[in-house]
């Protein structure tokens, strides 16, 4: 199983990564092309022109090489007793984690590439934020139906 979480942590962060490339050879930033309805590709990050050695940044890339050291860990002793499940949800979870972390260390910022609106709902996201949000969903999914299979 930790080969299948890694791979899924590598499609997410290639194809997060693909998204913001498209994104940024097509868009200006801030700007918005609808793909479907309810869904637009868009390039949009705080400020693209930040200085990436402030301090707030700095802490932001370091607690994310943790988060990634510490769920590679987790994978590399307890992957192999994972469910497939268990190996989705951390597999997205990581790969989001380190595409984030490109983003931090590339753009000074995490960036939006999909900008999702339905009437309840308008959020600027990405694939990578998605996968670790779907993640941790699976993982809730995985406990519930694990404790109720035992009891």
């Amino acid at each position: 199983m930790v080969e299948a979480c890694l791979l899924v942590a590598s499609q997410v962060l290639v194809l997060d990564q693909g998204i913001e490339i498209l994104a940024r050879g097509l868009l200006p930033v801030l700007s918005e092309r609808p793909l479907v309805p309810g869904l637009g590709l868009v390039w949009q990050t705080a400020d693209p022109g930040r200085n990436p050695s402030s301090g707030l940044l700095t802490v932001w890339i370091a607690v994310s090489v943790i988060v990634i050291i510490g769920l590679a860990t987790v994978v590399s002793r307890t992957g192999p007793r994972f469910t497939a499940i268990q190996a989705l949800a951390m597999g997205l979870i990581l790969g989001g984690s380190a595409s984030h972390l490109v983003d931090l260390l590339h753009w000074g910022d995490v960036v939006a590439t999909l900008h999702l609106t339905t009437p309840a709902v308008e959020a600027f996201t990405g694939i990578a934020r998605l996968a670790q949000w779907s993640g941790l969903g699976l993982l809730l999914v995985a406990a519930v139906g694990r404790r109720r299979a035992v009891s």
